[in-house]
């Protein structure tokens, strides 16, 4: 596979490319794969971009292959503001997917930050909230929840993240 991120901005009638990135696989994935594409930053240009193109190809490459397929089901973009490196961004990890008896919330924070989670059913409806500290991990139990599909809103100091989760409680 092989995705790719453009940020550019209108100068005149001319596109000016302020950032890109490029992330490629050429192994067959049988499952749910995570990955991360970094962003870099043209250091020629000091404007904010007003566009961004995200490319999903099937093949790694952009001439293509036949028979290749490339399925998504969730594509998030986070942004870490200039001056906070990615070791110290927050990042918030929610396992498992699917989810059964129980899910839990990690982060590398180490902070004692307020921590605000809801859960979603599909049609919107607030299902669960509560408010906890930071802590390394955040367990929920699951087990009076109906099968289904989920939203988890995590917020936490100007940080929103939103992710399905999938509940199956047969084994």
């Amino acid at each position: 596979m092989l995705i790719a991120i453009m940020l550019s901005k209108s100068n005149g009638g001319v596109r000016d490319t302020i950032a890109g990135g490029i992330f490629t696989c050429s192994a067959a994935v049988g499952s749910y794969t995570e990955f991360a594409l970094p962003i870099y930053y043209n250091a020629a240009y000091t404007e904010n971009p007003d566009t961004m193109n995200i490319i999903l190809l099937s093949s790694a490459t952009s001439s293509g292959g036949n028979g290749t397929t490339l399925l998504i089901d969730d594509l998030s973009l986070v942004y870490n503001p200039v001056g906070i490196s990615e070791n110290h961004a927050v990042n918030y990890r929610i396992y498992p997917n699917p989810a059964s008896d129980h899910l839990t919330i990690s982060t590398n924070d180490t902070k004692n930050i307020p921590v605000n989670v809801k859960i979603f059913n599909l049609t919107g409806q607030e299902v669960y909230n509560d408010n906890y500290l930071n802590v390394s991990n955040h367990n929920i139990n699951l087990s009076s929840f109906k099968e289904g599909m989920y939203f988890v809103k995590i917020s936490s100091n100007n940080i929103n993240k939103t992710e399905k989760v999938l509940i199956s409680h047969t084994k």
